[in-house]
């Protein structure tokens, strides 16, 4: 048994890298990065200029960005500053507001607003109809214009098939946003707005020199007037039921997937075509479809802002990382080596005990060679145990149980097994026939 438990010794080895175990976790780290913003300190670049630096436009790349989030109907991405992480951000940037003109439950602070728009409606839209007291209702499929007025000229006067209930206007607000900005593992970040709050309504003269306007009404004017170029154009039919102007901006935005136009283009010959994109209008209606590609607008000037590399802020980001978490097991350490220790410990005990109890071996005595066999094994107690007895036939340990579990003593021989010198015989004996051998004992 013991002799199995020493052999079993060497498998402590293998329970040792079995006490350490990795697990992956996911963990979550907040630090404070530069994220990029909304800011007006580059807001001249925004803006066209003529003359004596008189502001009277935007600039193309303003133009460019409302493009690329007008005809997607989303809005530019960010490069996140960590993958798989989310930031929030706040700043008060430009919106639109728009507004039924025939409603009648408008609040009293919106009532304040429209009332003056509603005087002047009329005289916009019939200015640009290129004829005057027309019947256009069943020719016109969409007209939006701006007025000259100064007070005016950041307001949109649109109506959609001529009738009263879709005459809209929408104007240009000052908003607080907060826009929670999340982002995948594989760099999909989805933008999305957690808080909108419109502070109040802007009006912007154009014409004055640059020198007048502070930063941020360059940007916000630049903003305007990139929505009205693309949101004032005109949609009618031709004679044969055709769209007279195919090319018309709005037609290559979301927009024109908005019920009230989509309904007159479905009268068109090619009516069919639009039907399939009626879901591409992700507010539904024309003013909620306006305003919320304005507030896309705005978002993505952020985006061209971090490709300019002209606006960040710092602000917390809370990123997700894998990590590797180890985890030390020490009582099954412990216990192994206990174990291996205490069997090792066995050993040497028993090993300590069978040496004092069957004697110690003098200097040159028993060794493997046949001589010390011969010698150590003389004993007359032997010759009679062995008597009759063949190994090749009956094995001593195997088939002869009896010579098998005979307990034997290395030792000093009783007095009958003393040399012809008459000196006293070390040798194998049965334990209680030998006497323990001490160092110095004379022994043949």
């Amino acid at each position: 048994m013991l002799i199995f438990l020493t052999r079993c010794i060497p498998i402590i080895a293998t329970i040792t890298p079995a006490t350490l175990s990795v697990r992956l976790e996911i963990r979550v780290n907040t630090t404070d990065a530069k994220v990029p913003s909304l800011s007006y300190e580059n807001a001249p670049n925004w803006g066209e200029y003529e003359g004596a630096q008189s502001l009277i436009g935007a600039a193309i790349p303003v133009h460019r960005v409302l493009a690329a989030t007008s005809t997607s109907g989303d809005i530019l991405r960010v490069t996140p500053p960590f993958p798989n992480s989310s930031y929030t951000l706040d700043f008060f940037g430009p919106s639109l507001k728009c507004y039924n003109l025939s409603a009648t439950d408008l609040a009293p602070e919106d009532e304040s607003i429209v009332a003056p728009h509603r005087k002047v409606y009329e005289s916009v839209i019939q200015a640009n109809l290129a004829r005057d007291n027309a019947t256009w209702a069943a020719d016109y499929i969409y007209l939006g214009a701006t007025s000259n007025a100064s007070s005016l000229s950041d307001t949109l006067f649109i109506n959609v098939q001529g009738l009263q209930e879709h005459n809209i206007t929408c104007n240009l607000w000052n908003t607080s946003y907060t826009v929670h900005y999340n982002s995948t593992a594989d760099g999909t970040q989805s933008p999305t707005i957690t808080r909108l709050t419109r502070t109040a309504p802007v009006q912007i003269e154009a014409g004055n020199p640059m020198t007048q306007y502070t930063p941020h009404q360059i940007a916000f004017f630049s903003w305007t007037k990139a929505l009205t170029a693309l949101l004032a154009s005109s949609i009618n039919l031709s004679a044969a039921a055709t769209v007279t102007n195919p090319d018309a901006s709005l037609l290559k935005t979301n927009l024109a997937s908005c019920r009230e136009v989509l309904d007159g283009l479905k009268e068109t010959s090619s009516g069919t075509t639009y039907t399939d994109y009626a879901s591409m209008c992700r507010n539904a209606t024309l003013p909620r479809g306006i305003e919320d590609l304005a507030q896309n607008f705005t978002l993505s000037l952020i985006a061209a802002s971090a490709a300019s590399g002209s606006s960040t802020t710092s602000t917390p980001v809370t990123a997700w990382a894998p990590a590797a978490v180890y985890a030390y097991h020490a009582r099954t350490l412990i216990i192994a080596y206990a174990a291996g220790a205490g069997v090792a410990l066995a050993c040497v005990l028993v090993g300590a005990r069978a040496y004092v109890v069957n004697g110690f071996s003098a200097p040159g005595a028993p060794t493997a060679s046949f001589s010390s066999v011969l010698l150590t094994t003389r004993n007359q107690d032997l010759d009679r145990l062995v008597e009759g007895r063949c190994l090749p036939r009956q094995p001593a340990l195997g088939g002869d149980r009896e010579l098998g579990k005979t307990k034997l003593r290395y030792g000093v021989l009783a007095a009958k097994e003393k040399s012809v010198a008459g000196q006293e015989h070390a040798a194998f004996g049965f334990v209680g026939t030998v006497k323990t051998l001490r160092k110095g004992d004379v022994c043949a």
